[in-house]
């Protein structure tokens, strides 16, 4: 009986309040209407590759994604410069066999973006190259 009046009592301070009633309705809205603007961000990262004495063909495979722009240099001085001013976000320079990649590092996502856009390019060049000996 004491349990069922000191509830009454709870129920009846709290409609009367209208501060708890505005905060009981309005803050899981206004939560709800932040964590939809926090998730609907835009996902896509469009990153700029600076190569330097790259193949065509890789150029072509790594410029094959829609959200990778190719800007090609005559030498690794002026690649250097342009990711220094922070207009590239990538510099891809090929020496001998291998490929050196210097990434601007300002943003981790495109550097990831980077990664995964260059190893996808060479996965496709490499089929595409045994495509053509067979």
């Amino acid at each position: 009986m004491r349990t069922f009046a000191i509830m009454t009592r709870v129920l009846k301070e709290l409609i009367r309040d209208k501060r708890t009633l505005a905060l009981m309705f309005i803050a899981p809205i206004f939560i709800l209407i932040l964590m939809n603007l926090i998730f609907s961000a835009n996902q896509a990262t469009d990153i700029t590759v600076g190569t330097v004495s790259v193949s065509q063909s890789l150029n072509k495979d790594l410029g094959q994604s829609k959200h990778v722009d190719i800007k090609t240099y005559n030498s690794q001085t002026q690649a250097k410069k342009a990711l220094k001013d922070e207009t590239i976000d990538a510099v891809i320079k090929k020496s001998g066999n291998n490929y050196n990649i210097t990434y601007a590092n300002t943003d981790s996502s495109k550097t990831t973006a980077t990664k995964m856009a260059f190893k996808n390019a060479l996965t496709t060049n490499g089929t595409n190259t045994l495509k053509s000996h067979l």
